[in-house]
């Protein structure tokens, strides 16, 4: 869910040294219309004209950092500071270039400015609240959220914000309560749908998400995560061609925004240490329950391959034998030793019965048991899913044993063989492009077109983080899978922004 900020310059009048009144009606103009080449011109002409205006250099801020030039922006609004000290909008906006940029420290700094200069300034309180939840500073955020509102009670934008973060803090009745309150006073803040339909798809409750996704795209058509949500929603029931429709469309809207306002974060990896922690901990509970296990995909290869767990990965990967009994060993892991189940409200029987995740709170890392069903001479790995479930198929092996870590570890007998399976002879050399869901070598034929699905939702995910380079490696995988025209279409796309892009460097 995504925190909303602002970061707007307002068209009022400044002092009687800065530009005319038609000058002012023009920059509110190009903003309303999202022109910034446009914008940018103009404010280039007025800091020419009036260097020592500080409204001057905000209007150039705005659009150098609509055209997503940050640094320029900064400096743009760093000049309108220096100009004025006590021009709140300017300390605000210089904050949210920052977080932008990524210099959260920066920031931190310039909201607490903005807020000194004008001590009932909601925007500052709301940007410091959107600065420190993506510190991670949840109850923070919370806190500066309910400040700001403490001078607008009616606000949508940070009754969303509001909403956002109480979810995340656990406070899910509080933040469905504070949804209901904005709906009440914004019926048509497409936002707001929008970040109930995660709430709602969170929770497993997938028909309501469906309409709240459909209802947000009814109120803003070019909204592109709410296409992709609900594409993840119809995937979820089975609707693999409306899914890939909906991808689509995103991907289309996201092409005509390379400079998108809002940028998703940047995905979060496991770290070594505490996974290494995790996976002991998981070790020695599957020891003491006398269940047997064994190292599997991303961290048998890391382990075999490099010596030690991928830096890449999100998660760890664990297979136990089909006839483990799924019930008992989730009781078991979740009241006897230190896991529980990564969210479960999402997840039935019938998911479990091809593996589960489980969460170690401690490290806050994730680890994936696979069951793994012998048949005929093979075994099958793989997990849950409408209409069939993602399957890749492996030799029957037997369980062997590494050294690691000054332990010896269950591993299958040949792990040579069973990387070369699902990973290709190639697996020796690392490759940060390759998914195992896209392009697993020992993939079933009957999930490919599931696997084709899953992919175009990864790519357009790391184009919504301005992932470039990943997002062309996934147009390889899906191409290699189908030779699909779209695809082709958005590889031509990334090839000339990565060029681009290299040429700027």
């Amino acid at each position: 869910m995504k925190a909303q900020r602002r970061n707007k310059t307002k068209a009022v009048a400044p002092a009687a040294s800065g530009p005319s009144q038609n000058d002012i009606k023009k920059v509110d103009m190009l903003r309303r219309a999202s022109r910034m080449v446009d914008l940018e011109a103009h404010g280039r002409k007025l800091v020419a004209r009036h260097p020592r205006n500080p409204f001057c250099w905000k209007v150039l801020g705005l659009a150098l950092k609509g055209l997503g030039r940050m640094n320029d922006a900064a400096e743009a609004y760093t000049k309108a500071t220096e100009l004025d000290p006590k021009d709140f909008e300017a300390h605000n906006n210089l904050g949210n270039t920052h977080r932008a940029n990524g210099n959260i420290g920066d920031a931190v700094a310039s909201h607490f400015r903005a807020a000194a200069a004008k001590p009932d300034y909601p925007e500052a309180y709301n940007s410091m609240g959107v600065t420190l939840k993506e510190m991670g500073h949840i109850k923070g955020a919370i806190d500066n959220y309910r400040k700001a509102l403490s001078f607008t009670p009616d606000n949508p934008e940070m009754l969303n914000n509001l909403a956002v973060a109480l979810c995340e803090n656990d406070q899910v009745e509080a933040g469905v309560e504070c949804y209901r309150r904005l709906l009440e006073i914004a019926p048509d803040y497409a936002q707001a749908h929008y970040n109930l339909g995660n709430l709602l798809r969170e929770h497993g409750r997938l028909e309501d998400a469906e309409q709240t996704y459909r209802r947000a795209l009814e109120l803003q058509p070019e909204f592109s995560a709410a296409h992709l949500n609900l594409s993840n929603v119809v995937k979820s029931q089975g609707r693999l061609e409306e899914a890939v429709a909906h991808i689509n469309d995103g991907l289309r809207l996201l092409m005509t925004d390379v400079h998108a306002r809002q940028r998703a974060q940047p995905k979060k990896y496991m770290r070594q240490d505490p996974a290494r922690k995790a996976l002991q901990s998981l070790k020695n509970a599957l020891e003491a329950e006398g269940v047997p296990f064994f190292l599997a995909y991303g961290t048998l290869l890391g382990i075999v391959r490099d010596g030690d767990l991928l830096p890449h990965d999100k998660d760890m990967d664990i297979g136990l034998p089909w006839d483990v009994e799924r019930t008992a060993l989730l009781h078991a892991l979740t009241t006897r030793h230190p896991f529980k189940e990564h969210k479960p409200e999402q997840r039935s029987d019938a998911d479990r019965v091809w593996g589960f995740p489980v969460e170690h709170p401690e490290t806050n890392t994730a680890i994936d048991l696979f069951f793994f069903k012998p048949e005929a001479n093979t075994l099958l790995s793989g997990f849950n899913h409408l209409p069939d479930p993602m399957l890749w198929r492996f030799r029957e092996f037997a369980v062997g044993s590494l050294d690691w870590q000054g332990e010896a570890w269950p591993v299958p007998e040949n792990p040579e063989r069973f990387l070369e399976e699902v990973y290709g002879p190639g697996w020796r050399q690392p490759d940060p492009n390759f998914d195992t869901v896209v392009s697993g070598c020992n993939m079933e034929a009957s999930s490919r077109d599931l696997g084709f699905v899953y992919g175009c939702g990864r790519l357009a995910d790391r184009m919504s983080r301005r992932e470039w380079e990943k997002a062309h490696g996934y147009c390889r995988q899906l191409l290699a899978l189908r030779d699909d025209p779209f695809i082709a279409e958005v590889k031509g796309w990334l090839d000339t922004v990565i060029e681009r892009h290299k040429e700027a460097a």
